[in-house]
């Protein structure tokens, strides 16, 4: 679904028209920058619905380039910077920060992509989960991940 709080979608009320939510299972939050009212208000419906969410931040690579850039790097404390800023922005939804997922799609080794997949995974039916790890590439598979697509496999 595309994001919340653009020309098309300006608003919670106008999304919520446009997508029938309870045919949803599970969402997916991402931004690349930082969680807006709009993610928290669409986050929030999505809790009141008893359906799953997941807050990820993108491009977690762009700014580990930015901070190598700088005079004295500290690429901890520059993603300890971004996880408190995200939650900062979403801290109403009553989550703890490790449910706050900071990914990069160019190294699925680094940061949060295979505690995300397993998360994901976690939230949905057998059945499901079957075709989530069926669809996931060897490139963005853990070894927990290889080890269940084996046994889904058998």
């Amino acid at each position: 679904m595309p994001g919340i709080g653009t020309r098309t979608y300006p608003n919670l009320q106008v999304y919520c028209k446009k997508f029938d939510l309870k045919s949803y299972d599970t969402f997916l939050i991402l931004t690349a920058t930082r969680f807006t009212q709009f993610d928290l208000e669409l986050a929030l419906k999505i809790k009141s619905m008893g359906k799953s969410f997941f807050l990820i931040r993108t491009k977690i690579d762009v700014d580990e380039d930015n901070e190598k850039r700088k005079r004295k790097p500290n690429i901890e404390e520059m993603l300890r910077k971004i996880q408190a800023n995200c939650y900062e922005n979403v801290k109403d939804l009553g989550i703890s920060n490790d449910e706050i997922f900071l990914i990069s799609k160019h190294d699925t080794n680094k940061w949060d992509f295979v505690r995300l997949v397993q998360a994901v995974l976690e939230k949905l039916s057998a059945h499901q989960k079957e075709g989530l790890i069926l669809a996931l590439s060897l490139k963005q598979l853990s070894k927990d991940i290889v080890k269940r697509k084996v046994e889904v496999l058998r």
